[in-house]
């Protein structure tokens, strides 16, 4: 008899919710502890990383991200002469060719490498091979991250391989078209979950850690991350927080939020200088300066055309044809990534109280100490009417 091909449900983020432990010992939210470490690093860190984006991130403000508790991926859109610097503080991404022309023959002395091959075909033999080879060359002293991979059984290959931090999910970030354009997807929820089974099934059979993995992709709101953590998620990575970061590099313009045609931005300094000499004349010429904008029409127009835009930058998938042209490509080849503006919206470490803040607070309702006790202690509910019935 012929087999269904539709056999599995999968699930989404928005789908699950953390259920509340019965009893918690945890009186106040200091007890618990929402940090991870990196091999050879002393420092701890929030287990949000900043994904490898040219909007994002460059060689002159990721020691920002360091600075706020963040471990970041440097793109591939930086010289490749500053990610060989770069790679001894943070994750530097080079592409599969580089990986093989470029980190096969490096001499680290004592140093220890961080290093992303950063491809967007994740279980491509090719990328298997190499991965494996620098392992076997570097050992400890090249920390391997890699993907992404949309399917769980993909992990036994990295795992054996020896490779430190894996890269789950395909085609749910914000600028990603990969799911719509080449149907491949896998839902996240679900995804997480049944990594998180193999990884402890592979642990279990070698009696030791196993690769760890990175939910990368699609991570919008602070539940988004304190979910993948309780599914068993080790790390969660995020590109559109950072980019809405008055710190992440992308050039700041500003729109009209009905208009965010780039073709009609406004650079930050000639925005800010046209709006401060106006209005300053303006209050010379006129005591009554409200009065003044409405009895004069075109007056009215143009301040109205300038008070009433936002902070923007353009915020683009490393598979757009910008990011090709920016990392050396043609940008002729298709796209699996689009190119839109994203509202500048706050300051990262104001941003990243709140996410520690929300974070503890959801390890102290399930009775967990430590990401550990929350990646093992917590139970999820499937919810089908997703987060319509409580998200604001």
């Amino acid at each position: 008899m012929t087999k269904s091909k539709l056999t599995k449900i999968g699930y989404e983020l928005s789908e699950v919710n953390v259920v509340q432990a019965p009893i918690s010992f945890i009186n106040h939210r200091h007890e618990c502890n929402p940090y991870v470490k990196f091999p050879n690093m002393d420092r701890d860190f929030y287990p949000l990383l900043v994904s490898p984006m040219g909007a994002v991130t460059n060689e002159k403000n990721y020691k920002t991200w360091l600075n706020e508790g963040f471990m970041c991926v440097v793109p591939r859109t930086v010289d490749i002469g500053y990610r060989l610097e770069i790679m001894y503080e943070a994750f530097a991404s080079f592409s599969l060719n580089e990986a093989e022309e470029t980190l096969r023959f490096l001499d680290l002395g004592d140093r220890t490498a961080y290093v992303c091959i950063d491809i967007a075909h994740g279980t491509m033999s090719r990328l298997y091979e190499v991965c494996k080879y620098l392992k076997h060359t570097y050992g400890q002293q090249m920390i391997i991250m890699t993907g992404n991979v949309a399917n769980p059984d993909a992990y036994y290959y990295y795992a054996n391989a020896g490779i430190d931090y894996l890269r789950a999910c395909i085609g749910t970030g914000s600028r990603c078209t990969t799911s719509c354009n080449v149907s491949i997807h896998y839902p996240t929820a679900t995804l997480v979950d049944e990594l998180r089974m193999v990884k402890e099934k592979w642990e279990s059979e070698y009696g030791r850690e196993g690769t760890k993995i990175i939910v990368d992709g699609g991570i919008s709101n602070f539940d988004d991350i304190q979910k993948c953590l309780a599914l068993g998620a080790d790390l969660v990575m995020s590109g559109s927080i950072f980019a809405k970061s008055w710190e992440a590099c992308g050039e700041v313009v500003y729109l009209q939020p009905n208009n965010l045609n780039m073709n009609d931005a406004i650079p930050m300094e000639t925005y800010v200088d046209k709006t401060n000499n106006l209005s300053e004349t303006l209050k010379y010429m006129y005591k009554d300066y409200d009065r003044f904008r409405l009895d004069i029409p075109e007056m009215r127009e143009s301040l109205t055309k300038l008070e009433k835009r936002m902070p923007y930058r353009e915020y683009y998938g490393m598979s757009t044809k910008r990011a090709q042209r920016e990392t050396g490509g043609s940008g002729k080849t298709t796209a699996e990534g689009i190119s839109r503006p994203i509202p500048v919206e706050y300051n990262i470490n104001k941003w990243a109280d709140n996410m520690k803040s929300y974070l503890v607070s959801a390890m102290s309702y399930t009775d967990s100490k430590n990401l550990k006790e929350f990646a093992e202690n917590t139970e999820l509910i499937v919810n089908l009417s997703g987060d319509k019935s409580f998200r604001k």
